[in-house]
């Protein structure tokens, strides 16, 4: 997979799975350009955030369940905490 990403884009974007870190450190310590890396499917976790921040990811993104307004307010509200809590910024 990384050798894909290092052979034909400028980025990647995973989804979030605990061995994602070493693979950041990976892809970085082979890439001999700069690489962006954002993930999907994030935890809404701030420790996470702080983890992914402090290996240069820039951005994640989550998915929202479908159905009644409430189920998709509820995770949205589950992830606004977890930002606020995070805050770095």
């Amino acid at each position: 997979m990384l050798d894909r990403v290092l052979a034909f884009g400028d980025a990647w974007f995973p989804n979030y799975w605990p061995g994602v870190y070493d693979r950041i450190a990976e892809l970085r310590a082979r890439a001999e350009r700069p690489v962006e890396v954002q993930l999907m499917s994030v935890p809404a976790d701030p420790a996470v955030f702080e983890r992914l921040r402090e290996a240069g990811v820039r951005r994640v993104a989550q998915w929202l369940p479908s159905g009644p307004r409430w189920r998709v307010e509820q995770a949205l509200e589950k992830w606004e905490r977890a930002i606020a809590d995070y805050g770095p910024e």
